[in-house]
């Protein structure tokens, strides 16, 4: 039996070409029973900096090619299959465009077959010896760096097609899936490789892939003459004699898992270049600062991964960040008089503590402190009395702290400096998250910051109560810190204007963030210590696989009143901010 083959040219994301091209094949070709739609154009670039022109193209080849062959086709066809790509389910590095291209082709086949239509969508991952990656120079280095992929072959591509092309295929009354994601890695494989699994990994929606294959107290084992890892890199730090072998194994640990990130090979990698070279945009950097927390217990901000600096001055931050971390109390000359302070390291962007016990790492518990990464309340900015800072120089880095001894905070007139730092400067400061109080006049022991130059300026009631429990709990010298109605201009619109856009890199550059909830009341001292007990249980029952399994034990283990005691401290006012939830 012979074939005939046809070739029409034309452009199927145009519905007026692709009616043309079919019309030709009408009078020649047979009726057509299938539909394999493959289209493809790739620009890649940060999000950030991606044209419009960039955006529809990559878009048009997905979207519109997919619709047009949807609209055009006669709908009883035997098969009609759209060859995704698995950044529709996992992001990938600066292809924004062609992720939601993809996953638009996948609500259109579940749309196809509500309609009663035949419809796959197939996540396919890396080809290693056809295809784009097989014929472009750029991507084909990638497969050097490709530990982390599962390499796809063109005869395992041809198998593929051949099952879902059969005409009888009935995904809906088998166990074939009807939109196959081919060419993922599960955590136990990437472990088995030696490799710590990517964070995608860790979210819910892989609850199932991440089972496969795991025993239930698989770890990542890391042997003598195995597979070079991140984290052994980690161990390196923590075993280095001196600050330049810290900071050189960071850098290097940087590097790898750079190399990992981007599919670059190590030695392509220029340590004096900045990230976004390589092609890291922010969904990218999002993945790679949860490994820093996660490896190297470190937090850095999403804006120092994807801004201009360096591969070697990130990686010199780095190893700071992780000392700052390992010895924020007594480095920042400030230490814990009495079991009182929840602390992790400071938040680039806005926690949601709602569910504080996934966010906060324990150390002892209180009802009136916290330390943790949120963000102030600015919905309700107000004007303060007669500012005594200097205006700040209109640089966008530019940020004032003050300098407090807290051993003084129990007065009623507190001696201060207000200093002008630059952000990019990494300044060691402490910043503080609390309730704004309603305005109103100078209450009565109102706290009262008195500059150098004699000028003061008052507190209201809630930033006083909790200088004056912070001073109470916490005993050392003099110390910097950011407070926001008193680092901000609040009489200045444009300093405002310029301060609050800021806010993420404050927090996020801050050696730590404590965050003021209020006295003690309606059993909070119980519900602090709850969190503090149970605090390994309680993230684990939120963040593992078998969270549902770890609650219900959770559960029968505490008492309702315990419940109900932490119910009525997440309905404290301080919650229930924008900046908070």
């Amino acid at each position: 039996m012979g074939v005939e083959v046809a070739t029409p040219q034309c452009d199927v994301a145009s519905s007026d070409s692709l009616s043309a091209a079919l019309l030709e094949c009408s009078s020649s070709m047979p009726p057509i029973r299938g539909c394999l739609q493959a289209t493809m154009v790739l620009r890649d670039a940060i999000f950030d900096n991606m044209s419009f022109e960039a955006w529809t193209d990559s878009i048009r080849s997905e979207v519109d090619s997919s619709r047009n062959l949807h609209q055009a086709l006669a709908e009883q066809l035997d098969f009609f299959i759209m060859i995704s790509s698995a950044a529709a389910i996992v992001g990938s590095p600066s292809q924004a465009n062609y992720a939601a291209g993809n996953t638009y082709q996948a609500g259109l086949a579940q749309y196809r077959r509500s309609q009663g239509l035949k419809a796959t969508c197939i996540y396919l991952g890396w080809m290693g010896d056809v295809g784009i990656v097989a014929e472009t120079e750029g991507y084909t280095r990638g497969l050097e760096a490709a530990a982390d992929k599962a390499i796809i072959t063109e005869k395992e591509y041809w198998a593929l097609l051949e099952t879902y092309c059969d005409p009888i295929l009935d995904c809906a009354r088998s166990a074939i899936p009807e939109d196959p994601i081919i060419g993922l890695i599960t955590p136990s494989q990437f472990r088995a490789r030696g490799i710590e699994p990517p964070a995608w990994t860790e979210r819910p929606l892989f609850a199932n892939l991440a089972q496969i294959g795991a025993p239930e107290d698989a770890v990542l084992q890391v042997t003598e003459g195995g597979p070079k890892v991140e984290t052994s890199l980690a161990v390196a730090f923590a075993k280095a004699g001196s600050a330049d072998e810290a900071k050189a194994a960071a850098i290097e640990g940087l590097m790898s898992r750079l190399s990992r990130a981007v599919s670059v090979p190590t030695s392509d990698i220029d340590p004096k270049r900045p990230l976004h070279v390589y092609g890291v945009d922010s969904l990218l950097a999002v993945e790679l600062r949860n490994w820093f927390a996660k490896v190297w217990k470190a937090d850095i901000g999403v804006f120092d991964i994807t801004g201009q600096r360096s591969v070697a001055d990130l990686g010199n931050m780095l190893a700071q960040k992780n000392s700052v971390y390992v010895n924020l109390l007594s480095s920042s000359n400030i230490r814990v008089r009495k079991s009182c302070v929840l602390e992790v390291a400071a938040s680039s962007g806005y926690n949601h503590l709602l569910s504080p016990w996934a966010q906060f790492s324990m150390v002892e518990a209180r009802p009136n402190l916290m330390v943790a990464g949120a963000v102030n309340d600015f919905t309700d900015l107000h004007a303060s009395e007669q500012y005594f800072f200097q205006p700040l120089n209109p640089s966008r880095s530019k940020i004032r702290t003050i300098q407090i001894d807290v051993a003084l905070l129990d007065k009623d007139v507190v001696p201060c400096t207000p200093k002008a730092v630059s952000l990019d400067s990494n300044p060691r400061f402490i910043a503080l998250s609390y309730e704004w109080s309603p305005p109103s006049q100078k209450h009565t022991g109102a706290m009262t910051l008195k500059a150098p130059d004699g000028q003061e300026l008052w507190l209201r009631p809630n930033l006083t109560a909790f200088l004056r429990h912070l001073g109470r709990f916490v005993i050392g010298k003099t110390s910097e810190f950011w407070i926001d109605s008193v680092c901000i201009d609040q009489d200045d619109p444009d300093e405002r204007a310029s301060q609050v856009p800021l806010m993420s890199r404050i927090y996020g550059k801050a050696d730590s963030t404590i965050a003021w909830l209020g006295t003690e009341r309606d059993n909070s001292t119980d519900a602090m210590r709850m969190v503090d007990e149970h605090d390994e249980e309680i993230r684990n029952s939120v963040t593992k696989n078998d969270h549902q399994r770890r609650r219900r034990r959770l559960h029968k283990s505490l008492q309702s009143t315990s419940w109900q005691s932490l119910g009525d401290l997440l309905e404290r006012s301080y919650f229930r901010r924008g900046w908070i939830v």
